[in-house]
């Protein structure tokens, strides 16, 4: 679960670094139950198709396989210009597969993990927008989402081409509590562009839009892993959260690269690093070899402790003989860091510890391959 801290607003310096002069600030009220029922609300993926037919569903949710549990909210208008203090693009890459993570059982789908490989097509379903809202001009405001055609190295740009384009508009406060600040500000704004990629020939990008006059306020939440100081020096691991933030960053950045906060350090404060925008798509998984006749032959049990600082235990079950059975153990860029392969396996029971010592602190996964059908989970060395 993720949990919404007060909100302190940045302070700024040019540069990558934000410091020195200090903004107002604001609170933003925990609203814990409204995320909750919303996470689970939006994760519910579609496991009747997944076990039915090659067709895989799930979620590309970068700040939910970070394991991100700060969360911050910024206000945010498309129109804002240099002369404004606030966001006015935000947008999130989907150029790696390797978050994709099916939540009706758990397992997380490594044959696109930290490769930048993507099936031949997908299909965006919907898409989630965690935010606030407070219209006090009583005109409509425009919510939109537009999916932007990425550069080569997998990042949106100021002439990115839209693809496709989604719009909406409120005279209303779309906050239950009316205001885009406080207890009941949070929400889950949803769209079903039902967009389909051709991947041989676009990578894509999400880029919300929200325009209003200055008295109304949309407000958009970012996250990041606390180290215990409030925020975190440590980049995300993926660069698919980008910004701009006139008139201190006039182009397009990646939200791992800027620091904010106080003190000013070398990299200040990293606490915007995913924003909180995630996608379901369904795609073709013929490439993964799913087979849960197969798959129902062996159990993998989730490693305990977990999370673990010492030794951790992980148990699995073969209910036949087996060929060969393949352990291997990966970083969050893909890097086997431990494999295993054993011969001729009878069927039982089997444990087998892992010494987390020999690893540096972080999220890790770990996968079986018995005779080509996998399973795989997430641990995390603390």
């Amino acid at each position: 679960m993720k949990k919404i801290y007060t909100l302190v607003a940045a302070a700024l310096l040019s540069g990558a670094v934000f410091g020195q002069q200090i903004q107002k600030r604001y609170t933003f009220g925990s609203d814990l139950n409204n995320e909750v029922r919303a996470k689970k609300l939006s994760h519910l993926s579609n496991g009747a198709i997944a076990k039915t037919s090659a067709l895989r569903s799930g979620y590309i949710d970068y700040s939910w396989f970070a394991v991100n549990d700060l969360s911050y909210v910024w206000q945010f208008n498309s129109l804002y210009t240099s002369a404004d203090t606030s966001f006015n693009y935000i947008c999130v890459a989907l150029n790696q597969f390797g978050v994709f993570d099916d939540y009706a059982d758990n397992v997380l789908d490594l044959d696109f993990m930290g490769q930048n490989v993507f099936p031949s097509t997908y299909t965006i379903d919907s898409v989630f927008v965690f935010m606030t809202h407070e219209n006090n001009s009583g005109t409509y405001n425009t919510v939109g989402l537009d999916i932007v055609k990425l550069n080569t190295a997998g990042a949106p740009t100021t002439t990115s081409q839209v693809l496709a384009s989604f719009r909406d508009s409120t005279n209303t406060s779309l906050s239950s509590s009316g205001n885009w600040l406080g207890q009941g500000a949070s929400f889950v704004l949803p769209f079903a562009p039902n967009y389909t990629v051709n991947c041989a020939v676009d990578k894509v990008g999400l880029n919300f839009i929200y325009k209003a006059p200055d008295s109304d306020t949309c407000g958009v939440i970012g996250s990041s892993v606390d180290d215990g100081s409030g925020g975190t020096t440590t980049q995300a691991a993926y660069a698919t959260s980008y910004m701009r933030y006139p008139p201190y960053i006039s182009g397009i950045s990646a939200n791992r690269n800027i620091g904010y906060g106080n003190p000013v350090g070398s990299g200040g404060w990293i606490e915007v690093q995913d924003w909180e925008i995630w996608a379901k798509v369904t795609f073709d998984d013929a490439t993964v070899g799913y087979n849960e006749i197969n798959k129902k032959q062996f159990k993998v049990y989730q490693n305990a402790p977990n999370p673990f600082t010492g030794n951790t235990t992980i148990r699995y079950s073969v209910a036949k003989p087996a060929l060969s059975i393949s352990f291997r153990m990966y970083d969050v860029l893909g890097n086997v860091v431990m494999e295993n392969i054993s011969k001729e396996v009878a069927a039982g029971d089997y444990s087998m510890v892992i010494d987390g010592s020999q690893y540096s602190k972080g999220i890790y996964l770990y996968s079986f391959d018995v005779d080509g059908v996998k399973m795989t989970k997430r641990m995390i060395i603390e």
